[in-house]
């Protein structure tokens, strides 16, 4: 081989230094987005914090986009239209086994996504997640799942009506209790009594606002809401922008099926 391929000690020093320049690199993004990250938060009024661990969340119940928690930082957090918000940038990992004839092969994926968790008032009641495609793709793989479906027999439902809830059975994913470990506890909620809450919660206007919106994730446990796009970390000058779609989610979830269109939906 030619120089400096041929001289282990050259080669050692040139993978020394990439190593060093990687390392340089990284820091500087990451201290970087913290500034624009501080800046965003200054500009909303809301306070930051630079790291945050899984327990300073205070969620009740099982959050099942939290469940392989890596790390969290650059927290964004404080009061926004009434209601206490908390930003901030999540790392999650999970491994995937596959059995081979021969061996058994493990295929870690990554995820690195901007969370927007906001409070719920108890009287909700409802632990739900509605996974946009790009987010359920594992599900389809392994299990060929379809989840839970909106229809109504409205007469009065328009063509655009239709069409919206076609959109959204087509690209969403709604169950409850989906998750990655082969021992997840599941939650123990009646299926019809599911049901039923989904059809007093979930109104017509919440399902155009995902269908037509930006391929948000949405996940309900017992005391917060989770709205995330998965595996997008947020620029810094986007959330203003973003935290606005997503309180208007959070106010169609709290008006529930009163919401807008009073079209019944019915969930199967």
């Amino acid at each position: 081989q030619p120089f400096p391929v041929n001289n282990m000690y050259v080669c050692a020093a040139i993978g020394g230094l990439f190593g060093v320049l990687m390392s340089f690199l990284a820091d500087y993004f990451v201290d970087r987005r913290r500034q624009r990250m501080e800046t965003v938060a200054g500009s909303l009024g809301l306070s930051y914090r630079e790291k945050l661990g899984r327990n300073g969340l205070k969620v009740k119940g099982p959050l099942h986009l939290l469940e392989d928690w890596e790390t969290g930082r650059n927290l964004i957090q404080g009061k926004f239209r009434g209601a206490e918000v908390r930003i901030f940038d999540f790392f999650k990992s999970h491994t995937t086994r596959s059995h081979g004839v021969s061996c058994d092969n493990d295929t870690t994926t990554s995820e690195h996504q901007t969370v927007f968790l906001i409070p719920l008032p108890s009287e909700i009641g409802l632990s739900v997640q509605m996974l946009h495609h790009k987010a359920k793709s594992w599900m389809m793989a392994a299990f060929g799942f379809s989840g839970i479906k909106f229809h109504t027999d409205d007469s009065f439902a328009s063509d655009d009506d239709k069409q919206t809830l076609d959109e959204f059975n087509k690209n969403y994913v709604v169950a409850q209790g989906l998750a990655r470990k082969e021992r997840a506890s599941r939650d123990k909620t009646n299926p019809d009594k599911l049901l039923k809450q989904l059809e007093h919660c979930i109104s017509l206007p919440l399902i155009r606002e995902l269908a037509t919106g930006r391929g948000w994730c949405v996940e309900v446990c017992e005391s917060h809401v989770a709205v995330w796009i998965h595996n997008r970390r947020m620029k810094p000058h986007e959330i203003p922008e973003r935290l606005n779609e997503v309180m208007a989610i959070h106010k169609l979830l709290l008006e529930g099926g009163s919401s807008g269109s009073g079209l019944k939906l019915t969930a199967t």
